[in-house]
């Protein structure tokens, strides 16, 4: 099972993701349960800097500036077949949330201080 990740993650882009979460190993992650796991065994469980999404009612005013969400929409859309309930995500193609790094299915967004303007390069 210390492999799951390598059938869970695209092989075509495992090792670009995984590079990639290594080297921001400080960054703290949001996302659902079982990326969640991925996330963790690929950092080694080196760092408690990855939490869970989960429920209708998740707050994403929780999320501090900075702080990163990991969303895959096949993932997100089996877990709620499977009866977990998600928030909606449509929040993360607003102004308060900007992509960071994609990797196929798995896209990497950061929170932003909306007191301030982001302008996309």
């Amino acid at each position: 099972m210390c492999f799951e990740y390598e059938s869970f993650f695209d092989k075509d882009n495992l090792n670009s993701l995984k590079t990639f979460l290594k080297e921001n190993h400080a960054k703290t992650i949001y996302t659902d349960h079982f990326t969640k796991y991925s996330v963790d065994l690929i950092r080694e469980y080196k760092a408690d800097n990855s939490r869970r999404i989960l429920g209708n009612d998740f707050n994403f005013d929780q999320i501090s500036v900075g702080e990163w969400i990991l969303f895959n929409k096949t993932h997100i859309e089996e877990l709620q077949m499977q009866k977990y309930q998600f928030p909606g995500f449509s929040i993360l193609n607003t102004n308060g949330f900007r992509k960071v790094a994609s990797f196929k299915d798995f896209l990497f967004y950061e929170k932003l201080d909306l007191k301030f303007p982001h302008y996309s390069l």
